[in-house]
């Protein structure tokens, strides 16, 4: 899942050309993309961030679910955040911003995470 996840945002990267791409500052609650999707677990109660963090240990995919539309978004480093775990760790099961460039095509749309913090909103 991880290698998969690497070569799409590669790709995604590589063909920015034929890809939009836009600045975007996105408010939501960082998710384990299997976590979420088909055990429906968020990690915003202890037992929830327990299995988040398992699944993130073995692999897992970071995204953000969107507070205003619960659409997701795959999250994915940046050349100022290389590291994904240490940085989004900390802000499990919170409401957050991510500041980075947004890359879509076909709906599927990645998110470089430049900045982060705790969300107001």
């Amino acid at each position: 899942m991880k290698l998969l996840l690497s070569i799409v945002s590669i790709l995604f990267i590589m063909n920015s050309a034929s890809f939009a791409q836009k600045a975007a500052t996105l408010t939501g609650e960082i998710i384990e993309l299997k976590t979420f999707v088909v055990d429906k677990i968020k990690p915003n109660s202890p037992a929830g961030l327990e299995v988040t963090k398992e699944g993130l240990m073995k692999g897992g995919t970071f995204a953000l679910l969107e507070s205003k539309s619960n659409k997701i978004v795959i999250l994915i480093p940046s050349a100022v955040n290389r590291n994904l775990y240490s940085v989004l760790e900390p802000y499990l099961g919170m409401q957050v911003f991510i500041k980075g460039q947004q890359y879509s095509n076909g709906g599927v749309r990645l998110l470089s995470v430049e900045d982060i913090g705790k969300s107001l909103k």
